[in-house]
């Protein structure tokens, strides 16, 4: 890795979001840096609503699942050093978001189990406007990461999800999880243009 994400570092532009209990990692994003109001008018036509804080995810909740699940075995004490290694990790990168005037329109199916019946299937459509960025120490933060751990994981796709919904009422609000471009591109997503 690339001396200049560790040494000497600064304060990150924006404040890294480590969940110790599931091991999720975002980047907080300053909503006056976004195309919020560019796009308002649009999510109204299509029946979106604006999220309550905005991130960029570094490891979302697919990823995180992968690396509790590989530490199954270990002790609750060597998993907590584990994802300690983690924050520590992503605290000393030199993060940087840079937003892109880039929006997409990205629509997504899922089938999760009901919290009544873990035996049922619930179907559930998410539709999002996200916002493209690059995330300046993400290809370094997760070659470090499959050092940590030793799994294999694909570079997640920068960017911020700005507007969603659900059929789902209890996930209105979530956004849509992108692994990766080649995901993204699966999606047919639908550029927009302001």
């Amino acid at each position: 890795m690339e001396k200049k994400f560790f040494e000497n570092r600064e304060e990150p532009k924006q404040e890294v979001i480590f969940d110790k209990t599931k091991g999720t990692l975002l980047l907080e994003v300053d909503k006056n840096k976004l195309g919020v109001e560019a796009l308002r008018d649009e999510a109204i036509a299509r029946n979106l609503n604006e999220k309550n804080t905005f991130h960029l995810t570094v490891i979302g909740s697919d990823t995180a699942e992968k690396i509790v699940k590989s530490l199954a075995g270990h002790s609750g004490d060597e998993i907590a050093a584990v994802l300690f290694k983690i924050e520590d990790l992503a605290r000393k990168v030199k993060w940087n978001v840079d937003l892109k005037p880039e929006f997409y329109y990205v629509t997504k199916e899922y089938n999760d189990a009901s919290s009544e019946d873990p035996e049922q299937l619930i179907k559930e459509m998410r539709e999002s406007i996200i916002q493209i960025a690059d995330a300046n120490g993400i290809a370094e933060f997760y070659d470090e990461l499959k050092n940590l751990t030793g799994l294999e994981f694909e570079l997640p796709m920068p960017h911020v999800t700005l507007f969603t919904n659900s059929t789902r009422p209890d996930k209105k609000l979530r956004g849509i999880g992108i692994y990766s471009r080649e995901e993204f591109q699966e999606m047919n997503p639908i550029k927009i243009e302001v």
